[in-house]
């Protein structure tokens, strides 16, 4: 590590292996802080050699006590976007006011360990200096080279900084948290429930909640590990039963709520809820749903037990406009973009034909379906055949690649319209994801979607740069269990044709009106702000001495 003292009096940390311009960086790093009052530390995005993140800022994950890095292994694409506090930051390359530095002078002992930088962060917080990450900074990681330091050697000098690092923290980390509070539900599927319960598992965490977690599908063992590492650190303490437990899930997955204060969270598509599901929710002490129809339709089924609306939200530091959009070799230009699982409720085959119907292979357009088959039917390229689509007809491209949940921005970012005409959202949230990323978005005008996306200055609109399609209710056709003999939402294709072409005729209008949306919905449904009505729940729960 060398340490250089600048002009200005603060010190400059670098180390050997990274690649940068030491004299553009300073420069550029100090006009980051200079209105940011006691700033302590200011540090780089630091990216690998083929553009992973390595570190981005940092937190202190809870139940492992150790340094982590935001976005650790992911590929950069602009998550995590300006200039930000954080918790940790390595020292690669940083730089230490002078007051922090005189304050503590200890940095000259700083290594390459991540658990001294840690120690050395948390000692600045501790005296109210403020750490900064920026990504309008970045350097590249080389390596270690084996022939200064063996990996033995270095890993045996981590297991030591971790040991003391706990020792002198573990105290000071475990007094953070408050109102234990277990999840039993599941956080590694991929789909839309286990990204939704993940998110609120982690900011209920991050602003001070004890989370804990336990497998609802079996052994805690037999469960993959979450893509999020924060997440992994979540499920490694056990819960107890005396603590409020929530089970978020289909109803009858309620039974196993094994808590001494029961929580049911769950949310429902079609039109009336299941007769089945109403004894498992008049089990528990209270039910949550995420919206006002969801509690009327529970209300008017016979659920008698206290109702609460907890939204869903979106994750501001993926879901921004300024992601970069994934590179699909397609030579369309215009690309409509939809991802949804292949179910009967999503009603793909339809969006393809109207698709089709309403372009021609002679249009500059596309349609791109992210999808994945959850076993409601056979085969995907099976169901496509059925749909006897026109040869002259614009191209579809259906992708049942398994990409990280991280990448999934760079493919809202990539398209110019997201479409989902379903028969019916509980919550629909990559709707409100292609909003936030400024993506203008078609899909029907029912349910949460249309009670909490609504004009505020004209609520009988939709947000700017959305169209909601009017329906009718039909009878639903699947094979899935609670929807047999619903109504649900059927669709106006003639509508969804309509709205297509318009949004292709007058893109630069309705992206202008998506970009203002997605200001609206990175603020609005942030999941640190979603989550404030369970800390205030929580708190009463605990208050009432349940």
């Amino acid at each position: 590590m060398t340490t250089k003292t600048l002009k200005d009096g603060h010190i400059l940390i670098f180390a050997d292996n990274v690649e940068t311009k030491i004299s553009g960086i300073v420069d550029e790093l100090l006009a980051e802080v200079k209105d940011i009052e006691n700033w302590g530390v200011i540090a780089p995005i630091v990216l690998s050699k083929d553009n992973k993140i390595i570190w981005n800022g940092g937190y202190i994950a809870p139940n492992l006590e150790m340094p982590m890095s935001y976005g650790a292994n992911e590929s950069y694409v602009g998550q995590f976007p300006g200039t930000r506090e954080t918790t940790v930051v390595p020292f690669y390359c940083a730089i230490i006011s002078k007051e922090c530095a005189k304050k503590l002078p200890d940095f000259k002992e700083l290594s390459d360990n991540i658990f001294d930088d840690a120690n050395y962060c948390m000692h600045a917080l501790s005296n109210d200096f403020k750490i900064i990450t920026t990504d309008k900074v970045s350097v590249k990681f080389l390596g270690r080279d084996p022939a200064t330091q063996k990996v033995s050697d270095y890993g045996q000098k981590l297991c030591e900084g971790a040991e003391s690092f706990k020792r002198k923290w573990g105290a000071t980390f475990r007094k953070h948290y408050k109102l234990p509070v277990c999840f039993q539900t599941r956080v590694s599927a991929p789909t839309g429930f286990a990204v939704a319960v993940g998110n609120y598992m982690k900011s209920l965490s991050e602003n001070g909640i004890e989370v804990l977690y336990n497998y609802i599908g079996g052994a805690p063992e037999s469960e993959p590990q979450p893509e999020d590492m924060y997440l992994t650190a979540l499920t490694e303490k056990v819960a107890d039963v005396n603590m409020p437990q929530i089970i978020w899930g289909q109803a009858p997955l309620f039974f196993k709520n094994s808590g001494r204060y029961k929580i049911g969270f769950c949310e429902f598509e079609a039109e009336e809820w299941p007769k089945s599901w109403i004894p498992y929710c008049n089990m528990m002490d209270e039910v949550w749903v995420p919206s006002k129809c969801d509690r009327e339709k529970a209300v008017k089924a016979g659920v008698n037990k206290p109702l609460h609306i907890i939204h869903q939200g979106i994750d501001p530091d993926y879901y921004h406009p300024d992601i970069a959009p994934m590179r699909i070799d397609v030579p369309q230009t215009f690309k409509f973009i939809c991802t949804a699982a292949w179910l009967p409720r999503k009603n793909l085959g339809n969006l393809i034909k109207t698709f089709c119907r309403t372009f021609k292979k002679s249009d500059d357009v596309c349609l791109i379906i992210k999808t994945m088959n959850l076993g409601l039917v056979e085969d995907i390229q099976k169901e496509i055949k059925k749909l006897n689509i026109p040869e002259d007809s614009a191209w579809v491209y259906v992708k049942e690649d398994d990409w990280p949940m991280h990448q999934l921005p760079s493919f809202y970012n990539m398209g110019h319209c997201f479409v989902l005409p379903s028969h019916g959202e509980g919550w629909g949230l990559p709707i409100f994801e292609a909003l936030a990323c400024g993506i203008p978005t078609i899909t029907t005008g029912y349910g949460a979607i249309n009670e909490v996306l609504r004009d505020p200055e004209n609520k009988n609109n939709p947000l700017p740069g959305l169209h909601l399609l009017d329906y009718n209710l039909s009878r639903a056709r699947t094979s899935y269990k609670y929807l047999e003999d619903a109504m649900w939402p059927n669709p106006n294709l003639n509508q969804l044709s309509e709205k297509m072409k318009y949004v292709y005729e007058n893109y630069a209008k309705e992206k202008k009106k998506a970009m203002a949306t997605s200001e609206i919905i990175r603020e609005k449904f942030a999941w640190k702000n979603v989550i404030k009505p369970i800390i205030v729940r929580l708190e009463e729960i605990y208050k009432e001495g349940f």
